[in-house]
């Protein structure tokens, strides 16, 4: 027998080993080989997909069972395997980072919210109320701290396109 042809014994074991596949997070199969290279070959399953034997536990990419003829489907590359669950990192929203620019420069907030005006009127009426009384200074230093922290927009912003 020449050394490039395939085994038929080989063939014949892998034609009844069955193999479970990995679709979406669930476990499904089992699958024979040659099905497993149907499902491949029309593009359903990638040759990233992790699959196992029926009688194993480990979990092996799919391009180690099937063969691939040239030219290869394009996929993806698989997603990057962390040592460690990923964690969102959680985003600060505007409202908040309005609210915090807030205690630095009263008004501030709100002009990053598009309200120019309203940012202008807290910015100058907290330093009046600083200059003039102590008292109205701090509650409307307060009140813009809020105010930018509750503000809800009554529409969508519109970015102008170029």
């Amino acid at each position: 027998m020449h050394p490039n042809t395939p085994s038929p014994f080989k063939t014949m074991a892998q034609e009844v080993t069955e193999y479970y596949l990995i679709v979406n997070g669930e476990e499904k199969g089992p699958y024979l080989q040659r099905e497993l290279q149907k499902l491949f070959n029309s593009q359903h399953i990638s040759p990233f997909d992790k699959v196992r034997c029926s009688d194993s536990e480990e979990w092996i990419d799919l391009i180690k069972v099937i063969e691939i003829e040239e030219p290869a489907p394009s996929f993806p590359p698989p997603p990057q395997q962390f040592s460690q669950p990923f964690v969102a990192q959680p985003q600060i929203s505007n409202n908040t980072l309005a609210a915090i620019l807030n205690v630095f420069f009263p008004g501030v907030g709100q002009m990053i919210q598009e309200r120019i005006g309203t940012g202008i009127a807290f910015f100058f009426g907290t330093i009046l109320g600083y200059m003039l009384f102590i008292l109205p200074g701090v509650i409307l230093h307060i009140y813009s701290i809020i105010d930018a922290a509750n503000y809800k927009p009554t529409s969508l912003p519109t970015h102008k396109q170029f």
